[in-house]
Order: structure tokens, then sequence, then C-alpha cells
């Protein structure tokens, strides 16, 4: 059975740095056997069917990646299943969409970081851990939170990429829709 996915490359396509074209990407992940593949976005948002499980998927992007760009990048998937539960999750439902960002981690964090660091503040912004995803709402900004740099990956102790809350509903969207 083929399970829908999106994958969030971390760090590619920003600021003219870790160019990757969109449609090598696809093409990228149809060679390694995805279905139904589209991009949405060009920061590195990809929506997919595959049987195989998700982190081996993202071992073999970031293999074919690294060999063919010479980028370190990281890949992180979600089923679309995930995808439902973190936007059903969604601790600021009132907040306003372009103010809200979900940092998706790569694993959990430590049981003594995610105690920490579970429910964190910063003058109005704030941030909740879910699982393996920070809410992160800023009345104020994401271009002006102080939150990003103390849910910073060397703290966390995982690998982390976020993205706004637009695209994230969006690409719930987007794999629920593949056929």
């Amino acid at each position: 059975m083929t399970v829908r996915h999106v994958s969030f490359l971390r760090g590619i396509n920003v600021g003219g740095h870790n160019l990757i074209p969109m449609a090598r990407l696809r093409s990228i992940y149809e060679s390694i056997g995805c279905e139904h593949v589209a991009t949405y976005l060009q920061s590195g948002n990809v929506v997919f069917r595959r049987t195989r499980a998700p982190r081996r998927v993202a071992a073999e992007v970031e293999a074919a990646v690294r060999s063919e760009f010479g980028h370190q990048i990281r890949v992180l998937t979600r089923t679309h299943a995930a995808m439902e539960d973190i936007v059903a999750a969604d601790p600021f439902p009132d907040a306003e969409p372009a103010r809200r960002l979900v940092l998706f981690l790569e694993s959990a964090p430590a049981p003594a970081i995610a105690r920490d660091l579970g429910r964190v503040r910063s003058g109005r912004d704030e941030a909740i851990l879910i699982g393996q995803e920070f809410h992160l709402h800023c009345p104020d900004g994401i271009g002006n939170t102080k939150l990003l740099g103390l849910l910073s990956e060397r703290r966390l102790g995982v690998a982390a990429t976020g993205r706004n809350w637009r695209t994230v509903t969006r690409l719930l969207e987007l794999s629920g829709d593949q056929s």
C-alpha cells in the first residue's frame, strides 16, 4: 500500500544558496520510486506517494542531492496523516496565519530538552511543542522573533526546518489530493 507523504528539505533555495531546481528535485524523487510527485513553492516542499518508510526516502534524497549538487541538506518527512494531526493540534487557531510557523523536528527532542523548552515565551511570542513539532505564534512577525534562536538545532539536539502556517495547510491539502 502506498502512503501519501510530505518532505521538507532544509535550507535550499534560500538567499541564493543550495540552489536546486524543482523539476530536478521531482525527478530525484521519481528516480527512487516515488509516485505522484509534486513540489510546492521553491523552498523544498515535496508531496508524493511511496511504500517505503519515510526515513529511507529522506536518506536516499539526501544522498542524491549530495551526489548531484554537492549540498549537505537534511530532508524531514511526514505522512499525510501526521500532517492532519499537526493541523488538528493547532494551539493558536485564532492567530493570523502570517504570524505563525511550524518548526518540524527530525525526531522528538530528549525528554529533558522537551521539558525545558516545551513551552517557551519571548516577549509576546510563544512556542509550544506538540509531538515532533513546535508551533510558534509571533504576533510582531516571524522575522522579529527571538524564539528561533531559543529553538536552534544546537539547543534541540535534532535537525529542524520551519514552514509558515499557510504552507503547512497547503501541503496538507496537496498531499490529500494525490490520487
